[in-house]
């Protein structure tokens, strides 16, 4: 995640642990007064009196729900994308290598079990300079 998606969960994970809820306070005439944000247990977490204090306080309440689904759902679309690119980058690698080291990936296959996948994505990551795609070795840079 970037740093920005951090810090909000950070503070996501340090605020009191949701869901929250609101209800409306009333005086002793029956008047609204303001609406609070309180947690499960009952402890209010905030008030407002701001107009419109009630759809204020439904987001307010909201947030840490909304927050909590927001978060997931950057994750989890990050990793469906992350997985889209992975199979580019497979073919270009495979595309790229000469027959030697096409040979030595899929010895390398039969001789530690890796699964091919998983083998092509660790030489991905390898700058292939070249000489690289001469000698069948990946350089570091």
């Amino acid at each position: 995640m970037t740093d920005r998606l951090n810090e909000i969960a950070a503070r996501h994970g340090a605020a009191t642990k949701g869901p929250w809820d609101t209800t409306d306070a009333h005086g002793e005439n029956g008047e609204f007064c303001f609406s609070q944000i309180s947690n499960e247990e009952g402890i209010t977490l905030a008030s407002t009196w701001i107009e419109p204090h009630q759809a204020n306080a439904a987001f307010i309440a909201a947030s840490w729900s909304d927050i909590e689904y927001l978060l997931s759902e950057v994750r989890r679309l990050r990793a469906e994308r992350d997985g889209l690119l992975v199979s580019p980058r497979r073919y270009e690698t495979v595309r790229r290598l000469n027959v030697p080291a096409f040979k030595a990936l899929v010895e390398a296959n039969i001789k530690v079990g890796k699964p091919f996948d998983q083998l092509v994505d660790e030489i991905a990551s390898f700058v292939w300079t070249p000489a690289a795609l001469r000698t069948g070795e990946p350089g570091t840079e």
